[in-house]
């Protein structure tokens, strides 16, 4: 039987369109003949996850995204559709985490835990993980506010100083002509500055010289302190002695009670007199002590009044 030109021309046209229509859908990574379960989940971010993205279990691949799509009527959250094999079993308690790296596409990865098994064609919860571009934008915002805070006041310092060029040049020349008059004041006296710094250094010499420095000067002025008070010590002695010379010549005088005391021996005997006659008193008190005092608890009779006035 002879096939026809246009037979073949037909049957190399379809055959080439399968292989086309396989090609791509291997390349977006759909399997035919591919019994995998079907599963759902939302998020509220995909962070870059694509169709066709891979789905890992404990760092192994088990299944692939099949689609993405936006859900307007859910505010606005993300649909993710993929596949897994079917010996891996969701449960109701897994978790779909969408993971983002610089070093490869957006995945999901599974976190099974025990529970319920959920059919085919079902959903289960996403998380949204924080991924590292986030996280290094997030912490770097504050970095980047403070250097723009900077660069606001740099640029503003800028203006100023362009705005203030001419007194900035003013004062440099006069700071410039300061200069060049002390310079020349300097040139002008440089001997007597010399002078100067050698009359410093002649004192100074002088000061720490052994023979004549501060230290002498200081002896010195101790020892002239010294004599001093060795001198006002003689003084009060010597009125001291004046005193005593005064009070002497009045004792020696006789025209005082001292000098009677002393010199008198009629004072002298009258006073032996009265110390006798004393005793005489104290002795006569302590022998017959009723003469001189009376008392009695219950009063004094008449009788002993009488003794007494005999005795």
């Amino acid at each position: 039987m002879l096939i026809g030109k246009e037979t073949k021309i037909g049957l190399l046209t379809i055959t080439a369109l399968v292989i086309l229509y396989l090609g791509v859908s291997f390349l977006k990574g759909e399997k035919f003949l591919d019994n995998s379960n079907v599963y759902y989940t939302m998020f509220d971010d995909n962070n870059g996850l694509n169709k066709s993205g891979a789905v890992f279990y404990k760092g192994i691949q088990v299944g692939r995204v099949k689609d993405v799509e936006l859900v307007p009527n859910d505010n606005y959250r993300i649909k993710v559709t993929f596949s897994v094999r079917r010996d891996i079993n969701l449960t109701k308690t897994s978790k779909a985490k969408v993971i983002a790296s610089f070093l490869s596409k957006a995945f999901i990865d599974l976190v099974i835990n025990e529970g319920e098994i959920v059919k085919n064609h079902g959903f289960i919860d996403g998380i949204t993980e924080s991924n590292l571009v986030t996280s290094i934008a997030q912490g770097a915002l504050p970095a980047l506010k403070s250097i723009q805070d900077i660069t606001d006041l740099t640029n503003a310092l800028l203006v100023k100083l362009f705005c203030n060029v001419d007194k900035i040049n003013a004062t440099i020349s006069n700071l410039e002509q300061i200069s060049h008059s002390m310079n020349v004041i300097i040139n002008k006296n440089t001997g007597a500055f010399n002078s100067i710094s050698n009359d410093v250094s002649k004192l100074i010499n002088t000061i720490s010289n052994e023979s004549s420095g501060i230290v002498n000067i200081v002896k010195d002025i101790n020892t002239i302190l010294d004599d001093i008070k060795a001198r006002e010590i003689v003084l009060k002695c010597s009125n001291i002695l004046d005193n005593l010379e005064v009070i002497s010549s009045k004792i020696h005088s006789g025209n005082n009670s001292i000098s009677n005391l002393l010199n008198s021996g009629e004072f002298y005997f009258e006073v032996h007199d009265s110390v006798c006659n004393l005793n005489k008193l104290i002795v006569d008190l302590r022998e017959y002590p009723g003469r001189y005092v009376n008392f009695s608890l219950f009063g004094s009779s008449q009788k002993k009044r009488t003794y007494s006035a005999k005795q």
